[in-house]
């Protein structure tokens, strides 16, 4: 009876510990404000929004990496739906601080009220004298007096003891206000603190603020212990940050201090040792069971659930050895190194995740083998693949490895692995292209449409130019983007359902579902400085910026793009950022032999004139990606003249969102019989030949059709002049006689009726 009456209180014990969890997290919790109460109070404050016409939705996620400082960011979007419109915003806070908020979408007018009508410089005046009164940071006064005299529609600089004003128009209809100034951090290295508001089209888009962040005064000087005012959330932070102790968690190990104290007690008293020894075996036996058929269960609902998969590769230049100064590569910092391994990591951990609605697949120092099986497996195996590199990538001569049919002298596009095309010692290193992955090994392992999104961050990744696109002269395929989407870039209008990808996915995406995101020059490294108005931040920020953003939210690719550049620069859109227009200088620090250092006076170390490429749809939204059916209309080519009665080859593709077969229809323009296909994979060139009988310029259309019957809109018009140089002159000379003659007797008719008319009229006198 005893026995009994213990071991109930053991239960008694542990069910009162999880009530009082469960009472004291929310009770700790509910000191803090979570993002979300944050950013709808700044709508309702701040921007006097009545939020209850509003339908809102709110998606909060946290950013937190040892890389960007041990600075956490809270970040939550905003959708605010009503009849006048929506309003799509995310707010980003540091330690309870607004540090960032960027406006996607304002077409409900709310936000458009707020700004002033004279003018961005006094709508700007107007808001930090509103953000003052409502953050209570009196240094937002000194930024207001600041734009005194400021002329709108003119660029200028200020300097104001530490802290310097640049002030943007744009051609685009943006404008920028930047305030900065360079500050020390605790580990004793410099940032540059920056203020900054946006607009476009005299609408508030954007307001960054990393002073608070970094704690600087009105004169940009680093604030005292006693100036920096934090909220009191030590607790609250500590429960937050708990993660899955927070909740569950708490319970267990609450739970398991209990029946170890009570376990204690019964022993004193002398329990019987059995019951205990039976009552331990049992219950841990349980519990690894329970933690066993979880560990065999769970990696299978993942890689079920995860249709979209992502990878990310990378390269250390291992082949160029460098036993001069103790470095990894003479063609790679250990800084830059480091920084693809810590990228990487936080790619695949933190973006390509199930959450999101991927399966994350690290290969980042892969060599070339490696990388095409896991790219045909990822092919295979998954409806899409994101992917990620970052590099060393240009050009090289495949044909000179044995394994590659084609021209010694035929140079493509490639990135490199991991050991990489460069062998040996700084002055003494040879070519290997067997390390090199090309373009045509890509094309061979990605079909058409698979690939949804690449970042392929090496140089000439998106350049179409230099060596060409499409396929080469001996027939293989050639370019970066087209080998990963098979799909070649061009001028297409917005909204286009064309094979042909958008040369600019930013400002006129297509419609089809992929995006190509790559350099067309030189490549920003992960380690280098990118400046804007005096504000040089480094490219990895900017990329991990980027990604966070473009995963781990339900926003575009674009979207996306202008937030980590207000984020990193406090630019008012990636339009107008340092990756646009005249661009950064890229630079690789390689290691110069003669001075023993590393440094960008080598040759090809440094590009000035860079930009970041955006090829295809920028609409799509990445996070749990859904596509929808879209056979494009074929991209033709043929040519331009033919004789009568003379076979001519015409070639059309097209790709397939779903990645279906299809066959091509082809109407000639002459009034026969239209051809049709048999079904051929997506993507793949399909040539027909005909045959027209009269001479004269006629127009070749074709349209593709899917497996599910699924048709294609009209392909553009190829036009074609059929006849021979001789036959052509003939009806050229034969259409002048006739109407040269109708012009006579046209001439000779008029003649008899005016002398008809003027005979008439003197008899008549």
């Amino acid at each position: 009876m005893v026995r009994k009456r213990k071991f109930m209180i053991i239960i008694l014990l542990f069910i009162l510990s999880l009530a009082v969890c469960t009472i004291a997290t929310p009770m700790v919790n509910a000191t803090k404000l979570s993002a979300s109460d944050r950013a709808l109070g700044l709508l309702r404050d701040l921007f006097d929004l009545d939020l209850a016409k509003y339908d809102v939705m709110t998606e909060e996620n946290i950013l937190s990496e040892s890389f960007l400082g041990d600075v956490v960011y809270e970040s939550v979007l905003c959708t605010l739906t009503s009849k006048e419109g929506d309003i799509r915003v995310v707010f980003s806070f540091v330690d309870g601080h607004l540090c960032n908020m960027y406006v996607f979408e304002n077409s409900g007018g709310a936000l458009v009220d707020s700004v002033n009508a004279k003018g961005v410089v006094v709508s700007t005046q107007n808001f930090l004298d509103d953000y003052s009164r409502y953050s209570s940071a009196l240094f937002f006064d000194d930024l207001k007096l600041s734009l005194d005299d400021v002329v709108a529609n003119k660029n200028q600089t200020r300097v104001m003891g530490d802290v310097v004003l640049e002030v943007s128009f744009y051609d685009s209809g943006e404008a920028g206000f930047l305030w900065y100034c360079t500050v020390v951090d605790n580990a004793g290295g410099s940032r540059t603190a920056v203020v900054s508001i946006g607009f476009k089209d005299g609408v508030l888009v954007s307001f960054s603020d990393s002073w608070s962040v970094y704690g600087v005064n009105g004169n940009g000087l680093v604030k005292t212990d006693d100036d920096i005012k934090r909220d009191a959330e030590v607790a609250g932070q500590f429960f937050g940050g708990l993660g899955l102790f927070g909740g569950v968690g708490c319970f267990v190990v609450v739970g398991l201090l209990v029946v170890f104290g009570s376990s204690l007690f019964l022993w004193r008293s002398r329990v019987n040792f059995v019951f205990l020894r039976r009552f331990f075996v049992q219950g841990f036996g349980l519990f690894f069971g329970l933690m066993l058929l979880l560990a065999i269960f769970l990696p299978l609902v993942e890689s079920v659930s995860a249709l979209p998969a992502g990878v990310v590769w990378g390269s250390r230049s291992s082949g160029a050895v460098n036993g001069v100064n103790g470095s990894f590569s003479w063609r790679k910092t250990d800084s830059e190194i480091d920084r693809q391994k810590v990228i990487s990591e936080f790619v695949v951990s933190s973006c390509l995740t199930v959450g999101n609605g991927y399966k994350g697949f690290s290969d980042v120092w892969s060599n070339k083998s490696s990388i095409l099986s896991q790219a045909k497996f990822l092919s295979r195996g998954y409806d899409y693949v994101a992917v990620f590199d970052w590099d060393h990538g240009v050009g090289g001569y495949p044909g000179t490895d044995s394994s590659y049919l084609m021209p010694e002298n035929e140079v493509h596009y490639m990135f490199e692995d991991d050991f990489g095309t460069f062998v040996g010692v700084p002055s003494g290193f040879e070519v290997d292209a067997s390390h090199g992955v090309f373009d045509v090994d890509i094309y061979e392992a990605f079909a058409a449409g698979k690939v949804h999104f690449a970042f392929i961050n090496t140089c000439l990744s998106a350049d179409i130019e230099l060596f060409g696109q499409g396929f080469s002269a001996s027939g293989h395929p050639l370019g970066m983007p087209f080998a990963f989407t098979h799909r070649m870039v061009g001028y297409v209008s917005e909204g286009s359902n064309s094979t042909l990808m958008s040369d600019d996915g930013y400002n006129r995406p297509d419609n089809f579902p992929q995006c190509y995101i790559g350099f067309p020059f030189g490549s920003a490294a992960l380690d280098q400085y990118i400046g804007y108005n005096g504000n040089w931040q480094p490219w990895y920020e900017w990329v991990t910026f980027f990604c966070y953003m473009a995963f781990n939210f339900d926003v575009s690719v674009n979207n996306a793009l202008d937030w980590a550049c207000s984020m990193q620069w406090g630019c008012p859109s990636f339009r107008v950022s340092p990756l646009q227009g005249e661009g950064f200088t890229a630079v690789w620090p390689v290691w110069n032999d003669t001075d023993k250092v590393f440094n960008d006076s080598t040759p090809n170390a440094q590009g000035p004139h860079s930009t970041l490429a955006v090829y295809g749809n920028g609409n799509i939204h990445l996070k749990n990606f859904q596509a929808e059916h879209l056979t494009t209309y074929p991209y033709v080519s043929g040519p331009k003249s033919s004789d009568t009665k003379e076979l001519s080859s015409f070639s059309a593709y097209s790709v397939d969102s779903f990645s279906h077969d299809v066959r091509y229809i082809f109407d000639w323009g002459d009034g026969t019989q239209q051809t049709i296909t048999e079904y051929v994979p997506a993507g793949v060139p399909v040539e027909v030949s005909h045959m027209w009988t009269l001479f004269g310029a006629y127009k070749v259309t074709v349209r593709a059709q899917c497996e599910d019957g699924a048709l294609s809109d009209w392909s553009e018009e190829h036009q074609i002049i059929v006849g021979s140089y001789y036959e052509i002159i003939t009806v050229v000379i034969l259409v002048l006689s006739i109407t040269i003659l109708l012009a006579i007797l046209w001439y000779q008719s008029k003649s008899k009726a005016n002398k008809h008319y003027v005979e008439s009229n003197v008899k008549s006198c």
